[in-house]
């Protein structure tokens, strides 16, 4: 804490907005707040989370460190309703997951809550929400920290 104070002071913290989907990516270009042109240079397979830390130097008298902002996006946030028996509840939850799995979207979850990005696929979400049953849903903005299974389309897996 005591660097990132020092830092702050001498104007070397800077913040870095970036996307849901710039978040997953290994390599991308972007403006940090100030206005400084960055390019993010990450190991495959590494995501980045909102609050992260990115160091911009090595030598500790030209050091800056950048904070990683997730921007906000519209989401469909869907929930079990709590009134139902305990079965209909657990049914309702399982063909949630098989549809969204179905339709390969990114999802974050919490508690008895799940959030996914509405994008162009809203109306579809909330449609096949509806025909579950059980189910409470609405679009509100936020930030989405995915919870992703990643897996392959080789071998014997096909859609």
């Amino acid at each position: 804490m005591r660097r990132y104070k020092r830092l702050s002071i001498e104007g070397r913290v800077d913040v870095l907005r970036i996307t849901r989907r710039e978040a997953m990516i290994a390599r991308f270009r972007r403006r940090t707040l100030n206005g400084r042109d960055v390019i993010v240079d990450m190991e495959r397979g590494v995501t980045l989370h909102h609050g992260d830390v990115l160091s911009l130097e090595a030598s500790s008298a030209e050091e800056e460190i950048l904070i990683v902002e997730i921007i906000p996006e519209e989401a469909v946030k869907i929930n079990v309703k709590a009134d139902l028996p305990l079965e209909e509840q657990v049914e309702a939850a399982l063909r949630l997951g098989y549809a969204l799995g179905n339709m390969h979207l990114p999802v974050s979850i919490q508690g008895r809550t799940l959030w996914t990005p509405a994008e162009e696929r809203k109306e579809l979400i909330m449609n096949v929400a509806s025909e579950i049953g059980g189910l409470n849903v609405e679009v509100e903005r936020m930030r989405i920290e995915p919870y992703m299974i990643q897996h392959d389309h080789e071998g014997d897996h096909q859609h």
